[in-house]
């Protein structure tokens, strides 16, 4: 019972951030930006690529993100968990944003990802 309210809570959760991102469009923020955001998004969780998220698509999606959260594998995330989840997120945005925009350009990611890739294959070499 608990694991279907769970479920039910982040697939809720995921529909609504979806929301979220298609009203900052319409109040104008950086046009595409949360579009593109979501675009990835929705790719990321439509694991066999037919164009539509299934329940079952949206409940493995939701199962991995709970665990990953749950860093101590208790099945319960705690405030502790969480805000250590937001935090290195927001640790992550800082160090990708360049240039201090408040936003992460396409070419910050992939500097990002390259600097991360050369840092892991620095350490492989040792």
């Amino acid at each position: 019972m608990k694991k279907h309210t769970l479920a039910a809570l982040f697939l809720a959760s995921s529909v609504l951030s979806a929301a979220a991102y298609a009203e900052c469009d319409e109040k104008g923020h950086k046009k595409g930006g949360h579009k593109k955001h979501g675009a990835k998004h929705f790719t990321m969780i439509d694991t066999n690529e037919d164009g539509k998220l299934s329940k079952e698509e949206m409940l493995q999606y939701n199962e991995n993100h709970f665990t990953k959260v749950d860093a101590d594998g208790d099945g319960f995330i705690s405030k502790d968990e969480m805000k250590a989840q937001h935090k290195g997120k927001k640790k992550r945005f800082m160090k990708m944003d360049t240039n201090n925009d408040g936003e992460v350009s396409d070419e910050e990611k992939a500097a990002f990802k390259e600097k991360r890739k050369n840092r892991k294959a620095d350490t492989d070499d040792e």
